[in-house]
C-alpha cells in the first residue's frame, strides 16, 4: 500500500474522483477549465420509456465519478476544491491509479464528444415488450416476427380477452427489463 504523497507522481497518471450526482459533467468542465487537466467523464445517450413515449436522455456512464489525469501530490487539493468534485476514490490511505489501458478502451467505445449512443436492444421473436405510444400505451406484447427490410415487427398482444396480432414500428416498443449499461460492452469484464 502506498499512502498519499508516497506514490510516484513524477509523471501524469489517471485517477478516479467522486463528483456530485447529476453534476459530473459540470465537475469535469470545471476541473478542465480551471486547472488545465485532462478529464474524462463519459456520457451515455439512451432511450427511456416516458409517459409520452420513448425519449433520448444523456446520462453519465459512471454516475458520480470522473477520471482526471494529473500528478496526484501536486493537484489533489485543487481538484478536490473544484465545484462539483467531492473527493478522490481511495482505499484507506491509498489512492489507486486507473490503468491507462482502461481509459483508452473506454475512449474507443465513445465518440469524440464523450457520448456513447446506444440504440434499441436486439429484437427477436419471443421477446417480451411493451407498447410505448398510442391507445395501447404500456400494453404488454410478445414479438412474433421481424419484417425483413422494414423497421416493423409483428407482435402478439391480448386485448379484450382475445389475442391479436399487430404490426408496429420498432421504435414504438420497449423491451422489458432493458438496462442499456449492461449492453455496452467495453471489454471490462473478466472471464
Amino acid at each position: 500500500m502506498e499512502p498519499i504523497g508516497e506514490t510516484a507522481d513524477e509523471h501524469l497518471s489517471w485517477y478516479c474522483f467522486r463528483a456530485r450526482t447529476r453534476r459530473e459533467h459540470v465537475a469535469a468542465v470545471s476541473v478542465e477549465g480551471r486547472h488545465g487537466l485532462e478529464v474524462f467523464a463519459p456520457r451515455l445517450s439512451i432511450l427511456k420509456k416516458t409517459r409520452s413515449g420513448k425519449r433520448r436522455f444523456i446520462e453519465p456512464l459512471f454516475p458520480g465519478y470522473l477520471f482526471v489525469r494529473c500528478q496526484l501530490a501536486r493537484d489533489l487539493r485543487k481538484i478536490q476544491a473544484t465545484e462539483g468534485v467531492t473527493g478522490v476514490v481511495r482505499y484507506g490511505d491509498r489512492v489507486p491509479g486507473v490503468p491507462p489501458e482502461l481509459v483508452m478502451s473506454l475512449r474507443e467505445a465513445i465518440d469524440p464528444t464523450g457520448i456513447c449512443v446506444l440504440g434499441s436492444p436486439e429484437l427477436r421473436p419471443g421477446l417480451q415488450v411493451r407498447l410505448t405510444e398510442g391507445a395501447l400505451h404500456d400494453f404488454p406484447a410478445t414479438i412474433l416476427s421481424l419484417e425483413s427490410g422494414k423497421d416493423r415487427v409483428v407482435v402478439l398482444l391480448e386485448f379484450l380477452g382475445r389475442q391479436q396480432e399487430l404490426r408496429i414500428s420498432r421504435d414504438r416498443l420497449w423491451v422489458e427489463g432493458d438496462n442499456p449499461r449492461e449492453r455496452l460492452d467495453l471489454g471490462l469484464r473478466k472471464h
